[in-house]
């Protein structure tokens, strides 16, 4: 469990920087990777580990804001319906932007139209 617990210290200390290089970004996406089959296996193994399944969802939320921030709604939710649980703060949240989403699609539609 040690191991899995420095791959999350590992993915949270990449989510810190900046991700405008895409090293940064595939780097942090590597270390996700890690991090989460790291707690998968464990479960695997303890099913009832609450440390395990604590580090699945702290690593899943992790992602889905990184992702959120860069951009990638579409991807942060479907990682989000992987996770343990879910939270009404990130319920809420993936719900605000998506709703900015739609709407940001809408007025560029409605441009379109404009413009022809």
């Amino acid at each position: 469990m040690r191991a899995v617990q420095e791959k999350l210290s590992n993915f949270a200390h990449l989510i810190a920087k900046t991700a405008d290089d895409i090293s940064v970004a595939s780097q942090i996406r590597q270390a996700f990777s890690e991090a989460r089959l790291g707690f998968e296996q464990v479960l695997h193994i303890h099913p009832d580990l609450a440390g395990a399944r604590l580090g699945l969802q702290t690593t899943i939320l992790m992602m889905v804001e990184w992702l959120m921030d860069i951009g990638h709604l579409a991807e942060a939710e479907v990682l989000y319906a992987t996770a343990p649980h879910s939270t009404l703060e990130m319920d809420e949240r993936l719900q605000s932007a998506r709703e900015n989403e739609d709407a940001r699609q809408k007025e560029a539609q409605r441009l379109l139209q404009i413009a022809n």
